[in-house]
């Protein structure tokens, strides 16, 4: 590696970001880490997160919908702001690209966006059932915590910059 001037990256250090500090309604963690027990199938179990992105133009934000047994994105969206309005835009993208089935769970951390009437209400319209992890707990989601880390390492931090355009 020293010969070719190859070098290791360093995983930047952990940083909680979810704001779980509300007093909404929190719904129960139905997977606690069984993710291999609940993604035995296609569209049963959906883990989503939120993260950010800096650009030129200041923050980025990225929500995903992933399906715990293909790891297929099934649906995301980006926008300058963080609110429920971005998370429910990219589940309805979720719901309108997948065939989802009774019992599709969704498993997210206890942040705002989802513990809102709106997300709830959204979710309910399609009967699809909600879980959370604990508060302050990143491995309850680790497979979308660790998409992002890969997103991260593999894609924006090697760029010098980026843009929103």
């Amino acid at each position: 590696m020293k010969e070719s001037g190859i070098k290791a990256r360093k995983p930047k250090k952990f940083k909680l970001t979810t704001q779980s500090s509300h007093k909404l309604e929190r719904s129960p963690n139905l997977v606690e880490r069984r993710f291999m027990e609940f993604g035995s199938e296609i569209n049963r179990l959906w883990v989503t997160d939120l993260t950010y992105v800096w650009t030129q133009q200041g923050w980025l934000y990225l929500c995903v919908f992933i399906d715990v047994f293909s790891r297929k994105v099934g649906g995301f969206s980006i926008d300058d702001s963080m609110e429920t309005r971005m998370v429910n835009e990219g589940l309805k993208m979720a719901l309108t690209r997948q065939q989802i089935k009774a019992g599709l769970i969704v498993h997210s951390d206890q942040g705002i966006q989802y513990a809102s009437r709106e997300f709830r209400d959204l979710i309910g319209a399609f009967k699809v059932i909600q879980s959370m992890s604990r508060k302050g707990d990143c491995w309850d989601n680790s497979i979308a915590e660790s998409f992002f880390a890969i997103i991260k390492r593999e894609l924006i931090d090697r760029q010098s910059w980026i843009s929103k355009d």
